[in-house]
């Protein structure tokens, strides 16, 4: 038993730094996946991949908030530029999930918040996925849904990454008085943020849509 046991945690461990070293590498990588024009970047991402959504499901199961925080932008950015829309979608909908299966668990707990706003960026990044498969509506759907999780659990980059995908999102359907207001509150929120500390690659991001 203690011999299997030893396994068992040896193996844990093993994983437990892959999935660090991948999502480490994701996250180091987001500010330059904005810049579309980075080839040589997009392919070392794209020969690691298998690695990174390992990773990426790894820390899901377990509820690893900061690793998923950090890589998920730059997870999303790839996707976004490399056509890989609703394989990411998929991926952001799977962590997502688990994500409401750890609140469901952990009813009030302090970690309860921090999972509730991190569950409102990803929604908002899978509703940006959803727009290269035309599949507008839902994108606005999942956009107001990641936007009121984010107001409920006292906004943070939550808020700015729905209020982006939002305004993404009733741009692709015409409704350009009101995705205006929201592109610029996402941007003014970003500032926000990076003014008090908490920097968000976003910005550059949203600035120039």
């Amino acid at each position: 038993v203690a011999e299997q046991l030893d396994k068992t945690a040896g193996r844990a461990a093993v994983e437990a730094r892959h999935g660090a070293h991948y999502l480490a590498f994701i996250a180091a990588r987001t500010e330059p996946l904005l810049r579309a024009d980075a080839p040589e970047l997009f392919a070392e991402v794209q020969r690691e991949l298998s690695n990174i959504v390992q990773a990426w499901r790894w820390a899901s199961a377990r509820g690893r908030l900061p690793e998923l925080d950090g890589a998920a932008y730059g997870l999303a950015l790839f996707c976004w530029h490399a056509g890989l829309s609703r394989e990411g979608a998929g991926w952001l909908a799977e962590a997502a999930a688990e994500l409401e299966a750890f609140v469901a668990r952990a009813p009030g707990l302090a970690a309860e918040t921090e999972a509730r706003r991190l569950l409102a960026k990803l929604l908002a990044l899978r509703a940006r996925l959803l727009l290269p498969q035309g599949r507008n509506d839902e994108a606005v759907e999942l956009g107001e849904r990641a936007a009121a999780l984010a107001a409920a659990s006292g906004g943070g980059a939550g808020e700015a990454y729905a209020a982006l995908a939002l305004g993404m999102a009733l741009r692709r359907r015409g409704e350009s008085s009101r995705a205006g207001e929201l592109l610029h509150r996402a941007a003014a929120l970003a500032r926000q943020l990076q003014e008090r500390g908490d920097h968000q690659p976003m910005l550059p991001d949203v600035e120039r849509l």
